[in-house]
């Protein structure tokens, strides 16, 4: 069998497939390299994400957070704003305390896993045609859901 016969009936051979004729057989060879997955936008990505993972997680460690200023709102009316909680939410993530983090404000926690899947699928997505859980990116609609699910939220632990 000749090899351009053989290319020429394979309409979607891609770039990096290559067809070798030894004695008789024909052995699909597929090249795989490091990289050829990941378009250079996703390993930015990437790289971007861990780098303020890092300092984040230096951050809540050092004490840093002792710095960060305290709610005006619950000074001045004693009642708790919406965000209460979000900081100590995000440190107890960043130390790896996940139930303390859901504890402490649920709705962040909910929102920031909700947000890390989001990414995951986003940065799948970066590398394939056939795009999987689209369904799953953020709509108008899911903003106003949040905002509604806060404020009633927020509502509710200040008359508790």
């Amino acid at each position: 069998m000749n090899i351009k016969k053989l290319w020429n009936n394979k309409q979607k051979i891609k770039k990096y497939n290559y067809f070798v004729e030894n004695s008789q057989m024909i052995c699909y060879i597929k090249c795989i390299r490091i990289g050829e997955r990941m378009n250079k936008k996703s390993i930015r990505l990437i790289l971007i994400e861990i780098v303020i993972l890092i300092i984040a997680i230096l951050g809540v460690n050092s004490n840093l957070i002792n710095y960060a200023p305290e709610c005006t709102f619950y000074k001045i009316t004693n009642l708790q704003c919406p965000s209460c909680g979000g900081t100590r939410c995000v440190e107890s993530i960043l130390k790896g305390q996940f139930k303390e983090a859901f504890l402490f404000h649920p709705i962040f926690f909910i929102t920031i896993v909700y947000l890390l899947l989001c990414n995951i699928v986003y940065l799948i997505n970066l590398n394939k045609k056939d795009k999987i859980m689209t369904w799953i990116y953020p709509k108008y609609w899911y903003v106003i859901i949040f905002a509604i699910v806060l404020v009633v939220y927020t509502i509710l632990r200040n008359l508790i």
